[in-house]
C-alpha cells in the first residue's frame, strides 16, 4: 500500500469519508441514500450517514448511538484508530474523488440531520398503529408505504414541509432571481404509545402524543399511482385538517367507494397542521394555491371554535383552487371513521338518524342476550357468544362517546349493566365447575 502524505487538519477534513469507508469494507444502502446524504453499512452491523457541509468538510453520524458522530477524527476516536493509520490502510491513493457535493443549502445543522435520521427509517409496516388504533384502511396505507416511514419502535414518521426561498443566478440576468419551493425541513413522529410523564417524573396535562423534529411545516403525504416526479406532480386534490390522522381519515370519506380500486384515484396531497395554523403553514398554503390553481381543495377541521378559525385563515389562502369546506359528525374525522366501523355505518352515511337507529338496534340485540344465564350459557357453546361481547363493546363505546336521547340511553345504560352483571356471574359459574 502507497504511503499517504501527512495533511493538515483542514485537508484532512475535506477527505471523502464515503470513499474512504467503502475501501474499507463499507457499502452503500442505495434505498436510503440522497443526493446530500449517503447511508453506509457494514457486515459488523455499523450504520454510517454521511454529509458534507457547504465548508466542504465531512460529517457522519451513527443513527443508532447518539454519541457517534462528527467529522473523520471523530470516527476514528470512537473506534479507537488514528488518521494517518486509516488512510494508510486506503487501497487507493487517489482521495480526491468526491460524489457528495458541498451542500450550500442554508438550513440549519439540525435540519439536515434530521432529515438524515428520517432517511434511515424503513417504510411504513403492515402492523402499525393507524390501521390497528385508528382505523385508517389498509389498502389506502398499502399505497404510501414509500411516504410514511416506522422507527424501530413502531413509532409512525411523516414529513413536514416549508416554503424555502433560493436564489437563481442566471447568466444573462445581473441580479439573481428568487424562486420559491416547498421543501422537506422535518417530520413529525407519531407515538405508538404516548408518553405520560416528563424525565422529571412529573405527569402532563395530556398525553404526549406527537414530537416534531426539524422545523415545523405542513405534514405532508402524496398520494399517487405514478412513481414518474412530473406525473406525481399533477395535483388534483388537497386535503388538509389539524392532524394527519384526520386528514388520512377525510381521504378514505372522499375515496370510500374506491377502496378496492386505489388505482383510479386521483394525485392527492394530504395535509394537517398538527394544530393551529402558523404563519409559515399560511405562506406554504399561498404557494401551494398558486401552484395547483386547479385542484379541489377539502377543508375539514376540528368542530370547534379553533376548528372554525383553522377553517377561516385556510379559506383566506386559497384564491384560486375551489375550496369545500366539510364538518365531520363527531369532534374529527377520525372519529368519525371509528365510529363508522363500529356501528357497522358507512362513513358518508353518518346522520344523527342513521347513528340513533344503528344504536336501538345495538340495543335491542343487547336486551336479546340478557335473558338470562342459561341462555347465555347455550350462546357460548355454539361459540356464537362473542358476538353479544362485541354488540356490548359497540354499546359502551357510544355511551362514552356520543350524544344519546335521555330515553335511549337509560335504556342502554341498563341493558350493558345487566350484561356486564350476567356476564360476570356465568365466569364465576365456570370457574366453580373448573374446580369442582
Amino acid at each position: 500500500m502507497a504511503k499517504i502524505p501527512r495533511l493538515n487538519a483542514e485537508e484532512t477534513l475535506q477527505l471523502p469519508l464515503d470513499q474512504i469507508l467503502l475501501n474499507l469494507g463499507y457499502f452503500k444502502d442505495k434505498n436510503k441514500s440522497s443526493k446530500n446524504h449517503i447511508k453506509l453499512k457494514n457486515d459488523n452491523g455499523d450504520a454510517l450517514v454521511i454529509s458534507r457541509n457547504a465548508k466542504g468538510d465531512y460529517l457522519y453520524f451513527n443513527p443508532y448511538e447518539e454519541s457517534d458522530r462528527g467529522n473523520i477524527f471523530n470516527f476514528c476516536k470512537n473506534r479507537g484508530l488514528k488518521v494517518q493509520d486509516l488512510l494508510q490502510l486506503q487501497k487507493e491513493t487517489n482521495l480526491q474523488c468526491h460524489t457528495l457535493s458541498k451542500n450550500t443549502d442554508t438550513r440549519d445543522k439540525e435540519v439536515e440531520e434530521v432529515l438524515a435520521k428520517f432517511l434511515t427509517f424503513k417504510n411504513l409496516q403492515s402492523q402499525n398503529h393507524f390501521s390497528s388504533e385508528r382505523g385508517i384502511s389498509n389498502a389506502i396505507l398499502q399505497h404510501l408505504v414509500n411516504e410514511i416511514k416506522m422507527d424501530e419502535r413502531g413509532n409512525i414518521a411523516i414529513p413536514t414541509y416549508t416554503i424555502k426561498t433560493l436564489q437563481i443566478n442566471k447568466p444573462e440576468q445581473e441580479q439573481a432571481q428568487e424562486q420559491q419551493i416547498f421543501s422537506k425541513t422535518g417530520y413529525q413522529l407519531h407515538l405508538k404509545n404516548p408518553i405520560l410523564k416528563n424525565k422529571e417524573g412529573e405527569a402532563y396535562t395530556k398525553p404526549l402524543k406527537q414530537i416534531c423534529y426539524g422545523k415545523k411545516g405542513l405534514e405532508t403525504i402524496i398520494f399517487s399511482n405514478s412513481k414518474e416526479k412530473e406525473e406525481r406532480g399533477k395535483i388534483a386534490k388537497i386535503i388538509l385538517t389539524e392532524s394527519s390522522i384526520d386528514s388520512l381519515s377525510l381521504f378514505e370519506k372522499l375515496n370510500n367507494e374506491r377502496l378496492n380500486k386505489m388505482d383510479t384515484t386521483p394525485n392527492t396531497l394530504i395535509l394537517s397542521t398538527n394544530g393551529t395554523i402558523t404563519e409559515s403553514q399560511l405562506k406554504a398554503l399561498q404557494y401551494l394555491d398558486e401552484r395547483f390553481p386547479n385542484a379541489k381543495v377539502f377543508l375539514g377541521f376540528d368542530r370547534d371554535k379553533a376548528g372554525e378559525k383553522n377553517t377561516q385563515k385556510a379559506q383566506e389562502c386559497f384564491k384560486n383552487a375551489e375550496v369545500n369546506v366539510i364538518k365531520p359528525y363527531c369532534k374529527d374525522f377520525n372519529e368519525d371513521l371509528v365510529l363508522s366501523k363500529i356501528l357497522e355505518v358507512d362513513i358518508n352515511a353518518i346522520t344523527e338518524e342513521n347513528v340513533h337507529q344503528s344504536l336501538r338496534d345495538f340495543n335491542e340485540n343487547l336486551a336479546f342476550f340478557n335473558r338470562g344465564e342459561e341462555f347465555i350459557y347455550e350462546h357460548l357453546k355454539q361459540q356464537s357468544f362473542q358476538q353479544g361481547i362485541q354488540i356490548a363493546t359497540r354499546v359502551y363505546y357510544a355511551l362514552n362517546h356520543l350524544e344519546i336521547p335521555q330515553e335511549l340511553k337509560k335504556s342502554m345504560e341498563k341493558n350493558l349493566a345487566t350484561f356486564n352483571q350476567k356476564l360476570l356471574a356465568f365466569e364465576e359459574r365456570m370457574e366453580r365447575n373448573l374446580k369442582s
